[in-house]
């Protein structure tokens, strides 16, 4: 009969023989011990792990600082300071050897950037751009474009000329700024003439109208040197480098490959350190006349 309310419960006592209450007793405390070594062991990992964290950690302070990126592609572009950031082009390199003579090109254009890049961080005023990495070939219009990235100040690009003709020592130094009538112009005449001015007190034999050339190129991509004083405006492509460096910029042509006496002055070990000189003391002459 259901009255609507529970019944309470009555407890009843179990009575086990003494044998079996043993083995149960045994079981028992087997039970207890296997639990606390499960706790100990889950103590133990926890206490490793911590460790291995906190080491980790510690480790990791202690690592050194990522080295710079050796690639001028990572690098940042510049923040503003006080010096005036010299972009440096040596001419061909990575698998373009360029012109072939007494020196290759590449190996003669190197030589004299790395020594005046020398020249130039050692003097406060003055940050350098490189246009490309060393052993990497890349195009004019690249290295223009770098140089431009990177906020140069002022480009040179240094090259060596060739002469394949036999039966007279062609030689002599010239050099080819931005062309009349770009923006860039007045400010490239400028350094052309100072390097000219070095180049000449140096020993070296300036070509053409005192070392100064411009070059075009026409619809066909046909050659068109044309000397200093003649500043009418074409409104033709010149070189790609300068065209897109952005600042003032000059192609030069240091000496020919192919003369023994040019590579003799400018050219060798001696000679290349010797044109750094006279490129270092026109750059120094060009940032003086900013503020004349």
């Amino acid at each position: 009969m259901n009255s609507g309310t529970r019944s309470p419960e009555v407890r009843r006592t179990v009575y086990y023989s003494p044998r079996r209450a043993a083995r149960r007793r045994k079981l028992r405390r087997r039970r207890i011990l296997v639990l606390t070594a499960a706790a100990a062991l889950c103590l133990w990992a926890c206490t490793s792990l911590a460790g291995l964290i906190v080491s980790g950690l510690h480790a990791a302070e202690k690592l050194p600082a990522a080295a710079a990126p050796e690639s001028i592609a990572d690098k940042p572009a510049p923040v503003e300071d006080n010096t005036l950031r010299i972009a440096v082009d040596a001419g061909h390199g990575g698998s373009d050897i360029g012109a072939e003579g007494v020196v290759k090109e590449s190996e003669m254009t190197e030589a004299t950037a790395r020594a005046l890049i020398e020249l130039l961080e050692e003097d406060e005023r003055f940050s350098v751009v490189l246009c490309r990495d060393w052993d990497v070939r890349s195009t004019p219009t690249e290295r223009g474009q770098e140089a431009a990235r990177q906020g140069a100040d002022l480009l040179l690009s240094i090259h060596g000329n060739s002469w394949e003709g036999s039966g007279q020592d062609v030689h002599g130094f010239e050099c080819y700024p931005c062309v009349p009538g770009t923006a860039q112009y007045e400010e490239s005449m400028r350094f052309a003439q100072l390097i000219c001015n070095e180049i000449s007190a140096a020993g070296g034999t300036l070509r053409g109208n005192g070392g100064i050339r411009y070059i075009y190129f026409d619809e066909k991509d046909n050659r068109i040197i044309k000397e200093k004083g003649d500043e009418a405006a074409t409104g033709m492509p010149t070189f790609s480098i300068l065209e897109n460096a952005g600042c003032p910029a000059v192609l030069a042509e240091q000496c020919f490959v192919t003369s023994a006496a040019d590579v003799d002055l400018f050219g060798d070990e001696d000679g290349v350190r010797l044109a750094a000189q006279c490129y270092y003391k026109a750059i120094c002459a060009w940032a003086d006349g900013l503020s004349a």
